[in-house]
């Protein structure tokens, strides 16, 4: 069973999100749009979307040939008369940038692209770096450049007192766009887990099912703050019409849900077809994994709603010198593959931060092991 048959409403025990399409229809309509991570589960639902709103034009940029080349097939079956740009790339390429943003001159970013997976990243540290805050970091500089109107990164609830590297550098990618809002505005949406998306753990649930199980859940207690795909995409298209010039926008907290619960679902609603029961076992947190994740961190607070469904969030921010001198020390440590002097520029830029075993225990292992 795919997971868009589901009926999610029937698991969140809410009604859908709803956004202000007037709105949003006004603030896109007649736009050039750029999104990047177009291939990817959110960014071709954002495509798709921006279609049905009559955007002048899309410009959809992936590294992955794969996911730009089934996305463009999807827009050509639908019968779309939007002129669309498909650029297979990498959003640390500033040549690139630079063309793609001088030759399509795009109003409004959706900055999609990043590295997501929590335990992938644990081992792939400085690829979590590149892509999140140097990618992040060369698309808003490229935004200004050529004066986009504004640009919307999509964060997560990993990013809210980080625990894993993942979430760490997506929480310099926010730093980072929300120092550097000057005629471009510079808008953080962020989100919690997305059922179905790629990656996420609905598809690894559903295998196992397929298979006869055992579902595995990493910890009984283990919460978190679900949304469907189609709220992810309504949630970003809402941040378009917020007049802040740089703001952290996230949707109605609502309540956490246990990742157990999201199983015994997907076992019930898959189960017809089956006659044994499929049974759920517990495993343990993997390294970078909390218990409970969070939309605010105790420092922040919501200074009301902007535009539903999205409300503001007011808290701490470095000043654009700690950041710019943090990005720096990244990029230096990416360059160099250098993870020890990558990490301490990481902890630099949030201090609440601390890698976890696994990760300093590459460090050691690279002592080691010299080059």
């Amino acid at each position: 069973m795919q997971s868009t048959h589901l009926d999610w409403e029937l698991f969140l025990r809410r009604p859908s999100i709803l956004c202000d399409r007037d709105a949003i229809s006004r603030a896109i309509n007649g736009r050039r749009v750029l999104i990047t991570g177009a291939g990817g589960c959110i960014g071709s639902a954002l495509a798709k979307e921006c279609v049905q709103l009559q955007v002048e034009s899309l410009i959809l940029l992936d590294s992955s040939e794969k996911g730009i080349f089934e996305l463009d097939c999807d827009l050509i079956e639908a019968g779309s008369n939007i002129p669309c740009t498909s650029i297979v790339g990498d959003v640390c390429d500033e040549t690139l940038l630079d063309e793609t943003f001088a030759m399509h001159r795009p109003n409004i970013v959706f900055h999609a692209a990043a590295c997501k997976h929590v335990p992938l990243m644990e081992q792939n540290p400085i690829t979590a770096a590149r892509t999140n805050v140097i990618g992040t970091q060369r698309v808003a500089a490229a935004a200004v450049r050529h004066t986009a109107e504004q640009l919307i990164l999509l964060s997560t609830d990993k990013a809210v007192d980080p625990v894993s590297i993942m979430g760490a550098t997506k929480r310099i990618a926010e730093l980072t766009v929300l120092v550097n809002s000057r005629r471009t505005r510079m808008k953080v949406v962020r989100l919690g887990n997305v059922l179905g998306s790629s990656g996420s753990v609905v598809p690894f649930f559903l295998k196992q099912i397929a298979q006869g199980g055992p579902v595995t859940v990493t910890h009984a207690e283990a919460t978190r703050f679900f949304i469907t795909l189609g709220e992810a995409v309504s949630l970003l298209l809402s941040a378009v019409p917020v007049e802040h010039d740089s703001a952290v926008l996230i949707p109605e907290p609502g309540e956490a849900r246990r990742i157990s619960e999201l199983a015994k679902f997907l076992v019930t609603h898959t189960r017809a077809q089956r006659s044994p029961d499929i049974p759920i076992t517990f495993t343990e947190l993997r390294s970078g994994d909390k218990l409970h994740e969070r939309l605010l961190s105790d420092d922040e607070v919501l200074i009301g709603s902007s535009r539903m469904p999205l409300h503001v969030v007011s808290g701490p921010i470095p000043s654009q010198r700690t950041i710019h001198q943090a990005l720096i020390q990244i990029a230096e440590a990416v360059e160099n593959r250098d993870l020890e002097n990558l990490i301490r520029a990481v902890c630099f830029a949030v201090p609440r931060y601390q890698p976890s075993p696994l990760l300093l225990s590459q460090i050691q292992l690279s002592y080691r092991n010299p080059q």
